[in-house]
């Protein structure tokens, strides 16, 4: 019978983790005597307690080395710890995550399975903070940025202890904006051989990260972030020189050049980099050359509008007098619009509306103009937000007649598909045409008490219509259509 000192050896740590080892040494050269009686009075009175022969826990060859490990392991986890995951003495996370810190425990490299740990005499104690555990795993959610060290003291019957710590690393949110020129700007000088200067500031950065910054541009929006151009350093602003003049074919004086750019931080937590935010895409532009008068886009678009449904778009630049200095039109769902020759002016209003649809509408802009500029306003979107209205054409009809309702939208258009007409609880066939609809009038003995009539209808906006219906009744050899009501369940 031996009983032993613990004499702590780290071992070697993997990108999750950490584990030491517990070393057994001889007590005869490292214990006195008086000590070891006592110490083996304790051993063989807790191994009355804890068993005896070839099922005790502890035997001879048991006590030559424990081991302890900490894994720290998503909040969910509940597989095999050594097939998935290394132990852990560090671990970056991001902030408001939630993770699982769990203790692993060796005799002789075996490893003793959770629902046996409780079988064993070692006294499990976690710190984190203020807070203490005396479990094998707890879960935790870090709701504050910085670096907090999760300390795990394992404790035998003689009071030798094994100490580990796991460091977690909760990263600050990084945030990267763009500031300098504005989006948009149209002011750049097309021969100026000074160019322009990209400012943009950039926040979150922790002390164990190291940032890098990645420079994208085009002169398409939508393969800006395609095209890498260089990487930069992340605090200091990016100059770009010029000229922009590209071909001595083209007349600037007409002509704009627009560029897209954009930033993407990436951060190294010291596994591997990640890429954690960008800026939104921006543009700039160059102004006309050698002449003072502007230039003036204004693309406009229809939002759910139905195929066979056909708009007639004007487009009018008025003055902050209320002159109408130009107007133009398109019959088309998606169109651009190029207003040309705008003297330079304070207060311009930019008026889009529709002559045949007025259910669709849109937003008045204003704007200044600057001499010389080339000025591209955002999409014009058009817009239906009202519901198709219906009325029956005849109130009083014979049995043998059709029901027929007139269906009116003047937006996106009737969506065929979403008409049901509804008598009772009983769906009835129904033809759709030219925004009359028809359905066969029941039998008079079906109605000799009210029915009750609902046409619902949907245009291609999805705007439903409103919450009404009719009742039918029996008169004589006439059916009556009275209504509209609200619907009851509205009452």
């Amino acid at each position: 019978m031996r009983f032993y000192n613990v004499h702590a050896t780290p071992a070697h740590s993997a990108r999750f983790g950490k584990q030491t080892h517990l070393q057994l040494l001889d007590p005869y050269n490292t214990v006195p005597r008086k000590p070891f009686y006592r110490s083996l009075l304790i051993l063989f009175t807790c191994m009355i307690f804890i068993g005896c022969g070839e099922d005790s826990l502890y035997s001879k060859s048991d006590t030559s080395q424990i081991t302890q490990n900490i894994y720290v392991v998503p909040e969910f986890f509940s597989g095999n710890l050594l097939t998935n995951y290394s132990a852990a003495r560090v671990q970056t996370i991001d902030l408001g995550q939630t993770i699982k810190f769990w203790a692993s425990f060796y005799i002789n490299d075996e490893q003793i399975s959770n629902d046996q740990i409780t079988n064993y005499p070692f006294n499990i104690e976690w710190t984190l903070n203020d807070e203490s555990y005396n479990i094998h795993y707890f879960i935790k959610t870090f709701n504050e940025t910085g670096s907090f060290d999760a300390i795990l003291t394992t404790t035998d019957l003689f009071k030798d202890t094994l100490r580990d710590t796991v460091t977690i690393q909760v990263n600050q949110p990084i945030n990267i904006k763009a500031i300098y020129p504005a989006d948009g700007y149209n002011l750049l000088d097309v021969t100026d051989s000074a160019g322009i200067t990209l400012h943009w500031e950039f926040s979150g950065q922790d002390p164990w990260e190291k940032v890098s910054c990645l420079f994208y541009a085009s002169r398409i929006k939508d393969l800006t972030w395609n095209n890498l151009i260089d990487t930069v350093k992340c605090d200091e602003p990016l100059t770009l020189l010029g000229p922009f003049e590209q071909e001595n074919s083209i007349s600037y004086s007409d002509t704009s050049i627009a560029f897209y750019w954009g930033i993407k931080i990436i951060t190294d937590k010291g596994t591997y980099p990640s890429q954690r935010d960008s800026t939104g895409i921006n543009s700039f532009r160059t102004r006309l050359k050698d002449n003072s008068l502007s230039i003036i886009e204004v693309p406009i678009k229809y939002l759910q509008i139905g195929q066979n449904t056909s708009p007639y778009t004007r487009v009018d630049l008025i003055s902050a007098s209320g002159d109408t200095i130009q107007s133009k039109f398109t019959l088309l769902t998606q169109d651009t619009f190029y207003f040309k020759n705008i003297p330079q002016q304070n207060g311009l209003f930019i008026k889009a509306t529709n002559i045949l649809l007025p259910e669709y509408i849109t937003q008045s802009i204003s704007m200044d103009i600057i001499s010389g500029s080339y000025n591209v306003i955002p999409t014009i979107l058009f817009t239906d937000s009202i519901a198709p209205e219906r009325a029956p054409l005849l109130q009083t009809l014979s049995p043998e007649d059709s029901i027929v309702f007139k269906i009116k939208d003047l937006g996106s258009g009737v969506n065929p598909k979403s008409i049901r007409v509804i008598l009772n609880h009983d769906t009835l066939k129904h033809v759709f045409s030219d925004s009359v609809l028809k359905f066969a009038a029941p039998n008079l003995f079906q109605c000799q008490e009210p029915c009750i009539l609902n046409v619902e209808v949907t245009d291609f906006a999805s705007n439903f219509s409103s919450l009404i219906h009719w009742t039918l009744s029996s008169k004589k050899d006439s059916l009556v259509l009275e209504g509209p009501f609200p619907l009851r369940e509205l009452q």
